[in-house]
């Protein structure tokens, strides 16, 4: 797994892979196009830059801008491997939506979902880790589509949706799309979100079991290293990411901020198998792609952007987050961003 990247785990990869193929686009022209693929493990997750190179490629082979919502409708509870199982045994839909969220960097670390509520709905929104813009939307459609199967498999078909909703412009058949989520979906909005009435999350799980889901929830724990009530990396990393902008926060000052000693963080982060070196290096390369996007910025004032003294130094630190310089990465992610496409 790429600890700085933006991935998502290799069974995606797979699952997705095999898919492509069984739409008519063979590994042969899949690897002649991204050779980076070929030689990739089953142990080894796929970064956002390339999930989204690999929708493009299949959408502009296949011709098909449905691609991502036929997918996501062969996603299964399965697919999120302990997470899934954990969402099956709890006592209702609420339950097993808010588990899931908690622990869903399991299996990707790309974009999550994100609960939210408005006029007596519950919001799925699907937030991006990796820059909105460089998401293709099929990519998008994939994980908005597998949620809901998700859900309807975990409430065994008897919930309905109030609407679904897309940022990008539809590229496709509106009916198809409605008939796919029986429910409204709006393009150009706010969020890419899924709709729940409250009522319908209050509905008893269909295989609800109590002890089954805690003792999933304690293994998810001991995985995810959990602090409070989400875990631990996902929460120095939105100190790092709303404090650090600008400049490099030391781990003394991150500690500050969550009210912990700097002993205790690095006992936890011992635990989770990372640096906060490596947390700190992840939250300064999604923080950069943002910059790098913007064509109007040369490095030397992304580099002061980002808190670094010099260039050289932004240079050095970004070729040992991606092992390529940032000028050969941005011409790669600006090959793939969609916001004045879709």
């Amino acid at each position: 797994m790429s600890l700085i990247e933006p991935s998502i785990n290799g069974d995606y990869r797979k699952k997705l892979i095999g898919f492509f193929q069984d739409q008519g686009l063979t590994k042969n022209v899949i690897f002649k196009h991204l050779p980076q693929l070929a030689n990739m493990s089953e142990q080894d997750w796929l970064t956002a830059k390339d999930l989204n190179l690999l929708y493009q490629l299949a959408c502009q082979e296949l011709a098909d801008p449905f691609l991502g919502v036929k997918f996501g409708q062969t996603t299964s509870t399965n697919s999120f491997s302990i997470v899934g199982f954990m969402a099956i045994s709890a006592t209702d839909m609420l339950t097993a939506l808010n588990s899931v969220l908690c622990y869903q960097s399991l299996y990707s670390r790309i974009g999550k979902m994100a609960p939210r509520e408005e006029n007596q709905q519950i919001l799925l929104c699907w937030d991006a880790i990796w820059p909105r813009a460089l998401m293709h939307p099929a990519a998008v459609e994939a994980s908005i589509t597998g949620w809901f199967h998700f859900a309807l498999n975990v409430a065994d078909d008897r919930i309905k949706l109030r609407k679904v909703t897309f940022c990008h412009a539809n590229n496709g058949c509106q009916e198809a799309y409605e008939k796919a989520f029986g429910c409204p979906v709006l393009f150009k909005q706010k969020y890419d979100a899924i709709y729940f009435d409250r009522q319908n999350l209050n509905q008893p799980g269909y295989n609800a079991n109590d002890l089954v889901h805690q003792a999933l929830v304690e293994k998810a724990e001991k995985l995810s290293v959990t602090y409070g009530d989400m875990p631990f990396i996902e929460k120095i990393e939105t100190v790092l990411m709303q404090h650090g902008k600008g400049k490099i926060i030391t781990i003394e000052r991150a500690s500050e901020i969550l009210n912990m000693s700097v002993s205790e963080v690095r006992k936890i982060l011992n635990k989770s198998n990372l640096s906060y070196r490596a947390i700190l290096d992840r939250c300064k390369f999604i923080e950069a792609l943002h910059y790098l996007l913007d064509e109007r910025l040369d490095l030397t004032s992304i580099a002061f952007q980002l808190g670094f003294s010099e260039q050289s130094g932004f240079t050095r630190a970004f070729k040992r987050w991606t092992h390529i310089s940032p000028v050969s990465y941005r011409s790669q992610i600006l090959k793939v961003k969609f916001d004045d496409k879709w």
